[in-house]
């Protein structure tokens, strides 16, 4: 298996008997930006006037150290939701050493932020191939953020009064406020927080603001 440089969607660790806690970073990082896969149990030697070199050293008791993955991806105190499922965990035999492979998919926009330790402010973003903590900037986009290319369409015939539940919009609102330190949310009236969190969306077609629902594939 070659292992090339780490980029915005790959990482090494080093997990030898137990999960690195610079792991959890990373996961958060990956979620929260475009996914990424992360190899535990490949070293990094730093080389003076080279690029890094990774090598495998492997991971002792792997499958005891996926079932402790799985635990504590169930625990809201590490991270704040579990992401990675037991199919995105699989186990590598490399000249029979073992490795573990993550690969952590970009989180649903209604998961995003994905965070650790029980506090949104560790929030993380790959950047290059380094992990960094959002700023306040990153999470309220990170917030905000519906992007276009996940899987939504356009709701005709909408109307806020029949199709919305307006307590529930308003206890959203307040989550938000309080989450970002941003008053500006609740300085707006129904409709126009609605767009600014991208959950109403203007239809090309015909101009109108429609609400945007997922349609699973």
């Amino acid at each position: 298996m070659d292992f090339r440089q780490e980029d915005i969607h790959t990482e090494y660790k080093t997990a030898k008997n137990k999960l690195p806690s610079a792991m959890w970073e990373t996961l958060s990082a990956f979620a929260n930006t475009d996914g990424g896969t992360i190899y535990l149990g490949v070293r990094e030697i730093k080389k003076k006037d080279a690029p890094s070199e990774f090598v495998i050293n492997g991971v002792q008791n792997s499958n005891e150290m996926k079932t402790e993955l799985l635990n504590q991806l169930k625990n809201k105190n590490k991270i704040s939701y579990p992401v990675v499922s037991e199919g995105d965990i699989r186990v590598i035999s490399e000249n029979g050493v073992e490795i573990i492979e993550i690969s952590v998919p970009r989180a649903d926009f209604h998961n995003r932020p994905i965070f650790i330790k029980g506090d949104i402010k560790n929030t993380f973003i790959r950047e290059g191939e380094r992990d960094s903590k959002a700023t306040k900037e990153d999470l309220k986009s990170i917030i905000r953020d519906s992007d276009e290319t996940d899987n939504y369409q356009l709701l005709d015939n909408f109307s806020i009064e029949d199709d919305l539940n307006i307590i529930d919009i308003q206890n959203y609102r307040a989550y938000l406020v309080e989450k970002t330190q941003e008053d500006v949310y609740s300085q707006l009236d129904i409709e126009e927080f609605l767009k600014k969190i991208g959950l109403l969306r203007k239809d090309r077609k015909d101009g109108a603001f429609k609400s945007q629902v997922h349609n699973p594939v």
